[in-house]
């Protein structure tokens, strides 16, 4: 709702918050989910985050939008592997970093989210001044899957959000909580920051 996205930042705003992180997500879940079956969206949904990315600017903040969510809160990875045809899917299902029609069908919807042109503000997202970051998800783990399988899709998928966002940050979405794992995603060359999450 607009009054909500207005209220909530210009409170960020007021208290002197210069960026937020929100989701760029929601794939299959319920009635506000953006992508409805695989690379079909709800473009009420994607309006909704239109607004948000112009209402953000206007507001004099920057924005770290993570792309999908290890979690299955808002279909999350599961998500992918159940639109695929994979059987047993499950939360934070690592085939969505080694099965290659997983793997193309989220750099296809990554394609089409970055490239989708605004019709708040007619800006591309992969250009909008709003964005400080994309993440390319909110906290993966190497939880089934090598480090160095993950570190690969890591790099082939920040490549990619680079090519279509030119000048934003690019993130993993990393929570830090495994050393070994957090040195190899951040020492990628297409990562440009860590991310840390504190509970």
């Amino acid at each position: 709702e607009a009054a909500a996205v207005e209220e909530t930042l210009a409170k960020a705003a007021a208290l002197g918050v210069s960026a937020v992180r929100t989701n760029a997500f929601n794939d299959g879940a319920g009635d506000a989910a953006m992508q409805v079956a695989p690379l079909v969206y709800d473009e009420v949904a994607l309006r909704g985050l239109d607004l948000v990315l112009a209402r953000a600017r206007a507001h004099g903040l920057r924005l770290v939008l993570p792309l999908a969510n290890r979690w299955d809160d808002y279909g999350g990875q599961r998500q992918y592997i159940a639109w695929a045809g994979l059987p047993s899917p499950r939360e934070g299902d690592p085939r969505f970093f080694t099965d290659r029609t997983v793997v193309e069908h989220f750099r296809a919807h990554v394609t089409a989210l970055l490239d989708r042109v605004s019709t708040v503000d007619g800006i591309r997202w992969g250009d909008h001044p709003a964005v400080l970051a994309w993440e390319l998800v909110n906290e993966p783990r190497a939880d089934g899957v090598s480090r160095e399988a993950l570190r690969a899709w890591v790099d082939e998928l920040a490549a990619l959000v680079k090519v279509h966002a030119p000048g934003h940050l690019v993130g993993s979405g990393e929570e830090g909580t495994d050393g070994e794992e957090f040195a190899l995603l951040t020492a990628s060359p297409y990562v440009d920051y860590a991310s840390v999450h504190l509970y």
